[in-house]
């Protein structure tokens, strides 16, 4: 289906400038609430950074990253401006190749699907001003779907390797187009095995340190997966909407919605055996079926990559061209996502504020404190 595929540019570099656009008045935004970034998963980040090769919790991908960006930027930018700089970027490369990607297999649709994409609602780019790693590994799904599709081995090889190393949400997502690339494209399976090299080296290291053959996916199996309800499957969606009060029913409301979209999509696939898309569709009904209630919400940080299937299985419907020949459905369409990004930075405010323990005195000793990340040279900059 997807064979002989044209190499074309984006076509919708003005929905990356209103990103970028969101980006920067959610920071803004913070900076006026008073909200500091350097706590929760961003603060682990930047101190993972500091020795990102070590064995730790996190994959060290995203960590490295930011030493990285610390380097080139000679360890001048303040801890907060170098977590969101580097998040930023990697939202700015996801989605280039996700532009790229529908630009070429459904040009006259792609605009829908790339506002979807970047600003998927709520966590669109949110998480770039909240910077955490979901971003670089969202890249990495586009960058490597991207190389399938085109047959470029070599790429998608080093690009299956570095996504492994990121985060293991996006560990089926590899897989899968690993798995796509080889049965209907050609893929070397030398390659294919070689890809892994890089986590077996990893893996192998955790397990001579920890001594425990499961410690890379041991805070998944006690914290992510066990089930906080009755529920053996579904209990983030199920047990969420069964919480009640407006933020259950809002929070379960959206991730059934989404667990019904991707079911649809895995339904329409499998008839069209459209395996490709099915690789990027079946993860998220895997993290939908099996997170928990408190880890649930990662489920739909991972959903944003169903834009590329859900333009796929629609864009030929007569619904869609209906839809698609009215310009300010599309312009209404981008205002309620954007207006979505801007609730959802307002709601982690109060979040760290009111729900988690994170309090103003807290953040008022981390402003206090002025913490600056220590450069690659090893000054150190607190």
């Amino acid at each position: 289906m997807y064979a002989s595929l044209p190499d074309r540019q984006p076509r919708n570099g003005n929905l990356l400038l209103l990103g970028i656009a969101v980006f920067a008045g959610i920071v803004i935004l913070f900076h006026l609430m008073g909200l500091s970034v350097l706590q929760s998963d961003p603060f682990d980040y930047l101190e993972q950074s500091r020795e990102w090769w070590r064995v730790d919790d996190h994959m060290p991908g995203f960590a490295a990253l930011i030493w990285c960006v610390n380097l080139l930027t000679f360890g001048l930018l303040p801890s907060s401006v170098l977590l969101q700089a580097s998040a930023i970027l990697c939202w700015g490369v996801s989605v280039y190749y996700v532009d790229k990607i529908l630009s070429t297999l459904y040009p006259s649709a792609s605009h829908w699907g790339v506002a979807l994409y970047a600003l998927f609602p709520f966590v669109g780019v949110t998480y770039a001003a909240w910077p955490i790693g979901d971003y670089m590994a969202h890249a990495a799904i586009a960058y490597c779907f991207y190389c399938m599709l085109q047959k470029r081995w070599t790429a998608l090889t080093i690009g299956l390797a570095f996504s492994l190393l990121i985060h293991k949400a996006i560990w089926p997502f590899a897989f899968l187009i690993a798995v796509a690339g080889w049965w209907r494209h050609g893929y070397p399976l030398w390659m294919f095995i070689a890809s892994g090299v890089p986590l077996l080296a990893f893996w192998t290291a955790g397990v001579i340190k920890s001594g425990d053959p499961l410690w890379i996916i041991k805070i998944d199996l006690t914290r992510h997966l066990p089930s906080h309800s009755p529920l053996p499957i579904l209990d983030g969606v199920i047990g969420t909407l069964l919480q009640g009060g407006a933020r259950g029913l809002v929070k379960g409301g959206f991730l059934l919605t989404v667990l019904l979209g991707t079911l649809y999509m895995t339904y329409v696939f499998i008839r069209r055996r459209s395996w490709e898309m099915l690789a990027l569709v079946l993860p998220i009904v895997a993290l939908l079926m099996t997170m928990n209630q408190w880890e649930a919400w990662a489920s739909i940080r991972y959903a944003k990559i169903m834009a590329l299937p859900l333009v796929a299985a629609l864009s030929t419907t007569r619904l869609f061209m209906m839809l698609n020949a009215r310009q300010w459905l599309f312009g209404t369409f981008v205002a309620l996502l954007v207006a979505s990004q801007l609730a959802f930075a307002m709601y982690i405010e109060k979040y760290f504020d009111e729900e988690t323990g994170y309090v103003h005195e807290r953040r008022a000793a981390e402003k206090a404190a002025n913490i600056k990340y220590e450069s690659a040279i090893g000054t150190d900059k607190r």
